[in-house]
C-alpha cells in the first residue's frame, strides 16, 4: 500500500473504514437476499405455471375424450341408419320378388265357368294342403303323446299315418313345383 492511502486511512478513522466494510457487506446480503427471493419468486411462479399447465392439458385430455365419445355415437348412429337403410331395401327388394312371383303364379285361364273354378280350385290347393299337413301333424302328435301315455298306437293306425304323411308330402312337392309358369326364353 502507498503512503498515500495508509494516512488517508488514518484521517478517515478506523470507524469510517469499518462503516465502509460493513455497509458493502451489508448490501451483500441484501443482494444475495434479493437474489433468493427472486429465486425463491420465479420457482413459486414456475410451479404456478406448471399447475395451470397441468389444469390445461387435463382440460384438452377431457375434450378430446368428449370428442372421441361424440365421434363413437356419431359412427354408432351413422351405423345404425345405414343398416335401416339396407333392411328396408332388402324389405323393398323381398316385396317387389313377392309382387313379381304373384304375377308370375296368376292363372291364366279365362272368364269361362270352367276357367273360374280352375282358379278357384288352384287358389284352395296351397291352403288346403297346409291345413291337411297342420291338422295331420297334430294327429301325429297326439297320437305320440298318448303312445307315451301308454296307450298303444297299434300297427294299422302307424301305417296309415306314415302313408298320409308320405301322400301329402307327395302332393305338396308336385303341386307346389308343377303349377310353375313356364320360363322358356
Amino acid at each position: 500500500m502507498g503512503p498515500d492511502i495508509i494516512s488517508s486511512l488514518t484521517n478517515a478513522g478506523f470507524l469510517d473504514v469499518i462503516g465502509s466494510v460493513v455497509t458493502g457487506g451489508l448490501g451483500g446480503i441484501v443482494g444475495a437476499a434479493g437474489a433468493v427471493a427472486g429465486k425463491v419468486i420465479d420457482l413459486k411462479l414456475e410451479g404456478e405455471k406448471r399447475e395451470t399447465l397441468k389444469v390445461t392439458q387435463a382440460h384438452e385430455l377431457a375434450l378430446r375424450e368428449a370428442d372421441r365419445v361424440l365421434a363413437a355415437q356419431e359412427a354408432a348412429s351413422q351405423f345404425s341408419l345405414h343398416k335401416v337403410d339396407a333392411d328396408s331395401a332388402a324389405v323393398l327388394a323381398d316385396l317387389g320378388a313377392l309382387s313379381a312371383s304373384v304375377e308370375a303364379d296368376r292363372a291364366t285361364y279365362g272368364d269361362s265357368t270352367l276357367g273360374r273354378a280352375i282358379d278357384a280350385f288352384r287358389g284352395s290347393v296351397r291352403p288346403g294342403v297346409t291345413l291337411w299337413a297342420v291338422a295331420l301333424t297334430s294327429y301325429v302328435t297326439w297320437e305320440a303323446f298318448r303312445e307315451l301315455l301308454g296307450q298303444p298306437l297299434g300297427a294299422d293306425r302307424a301305417l296309415a299315418l306314415v302313408r298320409d304323411a308320405e301322400f301329402l308330402a307327395g302332393l305338396a312337392i308336385s303341386w307346389w313345383f308343377g303349377s310353375r309358369p313356364n320360363r322358356s326364353k
